[in-house]
């Protein structure tokens, strides 16, 4: 028995020391590991220079960040990137920062703009890509590439940003671009794609609060259908927001061939534009059949040019107060316009009316139709407190005053028998010459009274339409002598 137990204790201190000598080479096995994790760790964060950090860079305020000596017709491609080593090929080289390092290259017809870092526009960006004089824009540019690089989060001004920029074409991709500071964007897109030979799709970010004046005056090109105003947006200005939008089509042409606009009914100068809408939650403008007017439904804002309406009449729903200027704006499909009880013809209409609203002079209806419809006949319903209506023109209750005339009238417009006055704005005076389907006025007897500026548009009529104003011959207050409305001198007066 002690032997085997001699035995059992040998085979145990046997055991022991090898698994003594297997936790030692466990033991050297985890230190060398050990050692290869700390060397390949002072190798990653040792070795390696920290990554540099960048500032950010401010452009030089509105359209003066382009010092370069190259005219700005030269370019027609500009580059925003974050990585461009020059090549000491370049045309000229001009810094375009105040703040940081934003170096502008031009090599050729391209403009490349460089910075390391975000380049944060300036709180004032007016005329941005464009400038004051014809010397200051670029007419040939055709592309901006990199916007998404330009941080617009404290620009106040975008007055005129894209203006002129005749030849962008193809998308302006402006959506990454946060405007929730931006007060003034009128002319920002005027005339911007009006020349290109592909639509120039604008597309804007939804922070954007404000469309003002003239901001699409002439983006003839525009290629959709709708225009949606964001749920945020707060102030839109007059019409010529969105003046002459959509309005080129097919044509045959040479070199000037617009085939982005489908194979329809479309003719020639009928603008493709036809429906606005409106985003839920917007607290301040609503869209009805396409139409834009305000939340209140008092004020009719804008008609798309390109709407269809049954029977080309189109009845303004009552509530509405108000026109816009160039609400009507180049409406191809309306001919005869029906006006609400709730609405009243303004007189003199002036730009302190409302905010942004007009920039001509005029009564509110002939502002809001212009010259560029073809409204030829005006209506109003039997019930009408204000007004009423014969040979498609406007009248007083009683009749005694003409008070608006369409500017697309056509044939002979016989001012009604017992008229006594021709009002101020009757006829827009600084439309009158543009009254191209009015064949011949006629004035008859009762006419006693015809506003000072009404007789200054009627003789401008008179000369350009020899004989088209007839005065009846019994007629006691004016006489036609030599093609010029006089008025005739009362004996004891």
């Amino acid at each position: 028995q002690m032997l085997k137990n001699l035995i059992c204790i040998k085979f145990l201190c046997y055991n022991v020391m090898v698994n003594q000598k297997e936790v030692g080479k466990l033991k050297r096995f985890l230190t060398i590991c050990s050692a290869l994790i700390l060397l390949f760790t002072i190798f990653l964060f040792g070795c390696n220079k920290p990554e540099e950090i960048v500032p950010p860079s401010v452009l030089k305020p509105n359209y003066t960040w382009y010092s370069g000596e190259t005219p700005k017709s030269t370019i027609k491609e500009i580059r925003i990137v974050n990585d461009y080593t020059p090549t000491g090929e370049e045309d000229e080289t001009f810094v375009a920062s105040i703040e940081g390092e934003i170096n502008c290259y031009v090599s050729g017809e391209i403009l490349i703009i460089h910075s390391k870092g975000k380049i944060f526009a300036n709180e004032d960006s007016r005329y941005l890509f464009s400038g004051r004089e014809s010397k200051d824009y670029f007419p040939h540019l055709t592309t901006i590439t990199g916007l998404d690089k330009i941080d617009t989060s404290n620009v106040v001004n975008f007055f005129g940003a894209f203006d002129r920029c005749v030849s962008l074409s193809g998308e302006l991709d402006l959506s990454s671009w946060n405007m929730q500071k931006v007060n003034n964007t009128m002319t920002m897109f005027q005339m911007a794609g009006q020349s290109a030979k592909t639509p120039l799709n604008i597309k804007l970010n939804d922070t954007l609060t404000v469309y003002d004046g003239f901001m699409f005056n002439h983006c003839a090109s525009y290629p959709n259908k709708t225009f949606t105003i964001y749920k945020t947006v707060k102030r839109i200005g007059y019409m010529h927001v969105w003046y002459n939008f959509g309005t080129k089509v097919e044509t045959t042409a040479d070199n000037d061939v617009f085939n982005y606009l489908p194979q329809t009914s479309i003719t020639v100068e009928t603008p493709f534009f036809n429906e606005f809408i409106v985003e839920e939650g917007n607290e301040y403008f609503k869209a009805e059949n396409g139409i834009l007017y305000s939340i209140n439904g008092e004020r009719l804002i804008g008609v798309p040019g390109g709407k269809t309406f049954e029977n080309r009449t189109f009845e303004i729903p009552e509530g509405v107060e108000h026109l816009n200027e160039l609400c009507f704006s180049r409406t191809q499909q309306i001919d005869t316009l029906i006006l609400p009880n709730s609405y009243n013809i303004i007189r003199y209409m002036c730009p302190e009316d409302y905010y942004m609203q007009t920039i001509n002079y005029g009564n509110s209806l002939s502002i809001a139709t212009y010259c560029y419809t073809t409204i030829s006949r005006y209506e109003v319903k039997s019930d009408n407190p204000n007004y009423n209506a014969y040979n498609g023109c406007i009248y007083s209750k009683d009749y005694k005053e003409l008070i608006a005339v369409p500017i697309q009238f056509k044939g002979e417009l016989n001012i009604k028998e017992g008229t006594e006055i021709i009002g101020q704005e009757a006829f827009w005076v600084d439309g009158i010459l543009d009254a191209k389907n009015i064949t011949k006025i006629y004035i008859p007897e009762s006419v006693n009274s015809i506003e000072e500026n009404q007789l200054v548009a009627l003789n401008k009529f008179l000369k350009k339409h020899n004989n088209a104003v007839e005065i009846d011959q019994n007629n006691k207050y004016y006489q036609i002598v030599e093609n010029n409305i006089e008025k005739i001198v009362q004996q004891g007066k």
